[in-house]
């Protein structure tokens, strides 16, 4: 009986839904903003937008160049300008003891 008599404002609806959305829009932002590396994880960046292009025949992209990124990222916490850069994780490579590892370049000499 009593929420049958219950009257919600309709005129509410029209600040609730925008804060709603702005509360929901912010919270993105903050997530996109910071990535986290356990102890056995490495993070590679790809810049997306806002930089320039790389010269002919590079394949890794310099600091303010569009591309996969030179940097990396180790373990920890690390913030990020949202919505610039792409991030991958990658496991560590552990080699065992009595063996060889060989690292290839793509670039570079």
């Amino acid at each position: 009986m009593f929420l049958a008599s219950f009257h919600f404002p309709v005129a509410s609806l029209g600040i609730i839904v925008p804060i709603g959305i702005l509360i929901l829009f912010v919270l993105y932002v903050l997530k996109s903003s910071f990535v986290y590396a356990s102890g056995d994880e490495i993070i590679t960046l790809e810049r997306k937008y806002f930089g320039d292009h790389m010269p002919d025949g590079r394949t890794v992209a310099l600091k303010n160049e569009v591309g996969m990124q030179a940097r990396v990222l180790g373990p920890g916490l690390h913030r990020l300008t949202p919505f610039i850069y792409s991030t991958k994780k990658h496991k560590f490579l552990v080699i065992p003891k009595n063996k060889v590892g060989v690292v290839r370049s793509i670039t570079g000499a």
